[in-house]
C-alpha cells in the first residue's frame, strides 16, 4: 500500500490535464464506475481510474515473478500484489484520459518526480519509461493510445526478495497494454 500512495502523489497531478470535453468512453474490461481523480467530470480533469486488478490476474503476476501464491487486492489507486503473508511485491495504477495524448501523459508523471534518472523503454505501449530503483523503487510507466484516450498503466516495484527486476516489470507491462 505504501508504494501505492507514493506513486499517487505522481499520477494524481494528471488529472488537471483537460482538452475541455471531460468526457470519456468506458475502457474495456473496466468494471464498475469510472471516476475522474477529482470525483466528477468537467473543468478539474478527465483522468478516470481503471480497475487495475482486472488487468493483470494475480496468477499472471505470480507467475512472471516466479512468486506462486501472490494475491491481488484493490486500493483506492490500483491494485497490490502480495506475497502469502502480505508482504507487498507490485502495485499497479491504472487511468485513461482524454486529455494531452501518450507524450503529454509521461511528461506530467516524470515532471513529479523531479531529478529521478529514467530510461525510455522500447517496445511496449506507444511509451514507456523505466524509473531507476535508487530514485524511488523501480517503476515502469507504459502509455498508449485506446481510441481518443490515452492509457497510463505503472508498475511498481514494492518488495520480494530480490525486488522484481526492470525485465519482469516490461513483462507484466506487455500483458497489461493488452488489456487496457
Amino acid at each position: 500500500m505504501g508504494v501505492a500512495i507514493a506513486v499517487a502523489v505522481v499520477v494524481l497531478p494528471l488529472a488537471g490535464c483537460d482538452d475541455g470535453d471531460g468526457g470519456g468512453t468506458k475502457a474495456a474490461g473496466d468494471k464498475g464506475a469510472s471516476p475522474t481523480a477529482s470525483g466528477g467530470t468537467g473543468a478539474s480533469g478527465d483522468l478516470r481510474a481503471v480497475d487495475a486488478c482486472s488487468i493483470l490476474t494475480a496468477d499472471q503476476v505470480s507467475q512472471a515473478l516466479a512468486l506462486p501464491g501472490l494475491k491481488a487486492a484493490q486500493n483506492p489507486l490500483g491494485c497490490d500484489y502480495a506475497a502469502a503473508d502480505g508482504a507487498p511485491v507490485v502495485s499497479t495504477i491504472a487511468t485513461r484520459s482524454k486529455a494531452g495524448g501518450v507524450d503529454k501523459a509521461l511528461e506530467a508523471y516524470l515532471g513529479t518526480l523531479g531529478d529521478a534518472r529514467t530510461e525510455k523503454v522500447a517496445g511496449v505501449g506507444e511509451a514507456a519509461v523505466y524509473v531507476q530503483p535508487d530514485t524511488i523503487g523501480g517503476v515502469l510507466v507504459v502509455a498508449a493510445r485506446r481510441g481518443d484516450e490515452t492509457a497510463v498503466f505503472s508498475l511498481n516495484a514494492g518488495g520480494g526478495d530480490p525486488p522484481p527486476s526492470k525485465e519482469q516489470l516490461v513483462s507484466l507491462a506487455k500483458l497489461a497494454v493488452a488489456r487496457m
